[in-house]
């Protein structure tokens, strides 16, 4: 069984085990946004990353 919580997952043996159809739903959505135009040439962060504020995300060529 797991215990899901803001920023943790925690495993518990149990004795029976049981299946549970559920979403898992992020706690904020952040839309990422660049003041110039330019092509995407790298992302340099995976899905579930943690970032932190100031980190380079993503490198683009400007025309």
């Amino acid at each position: 069984m797991f215990i899901l919580g803001s920023g943790y997952v925690a495993a518990l043996q149990a004795a029976e085990t049981t299946e549970l159809d559920c979403m898992v739903k992020p706690e904020m959505y952040v839309e990422l946004s660049s003041p110039v135009d330019g092509v995407l040439e790298s992302v340099l962060v995976e899905t579930s990353d943690s970032v932190q504020k100031g980190q380079v995300l993503a490198n683009w060529s400007l025309p």
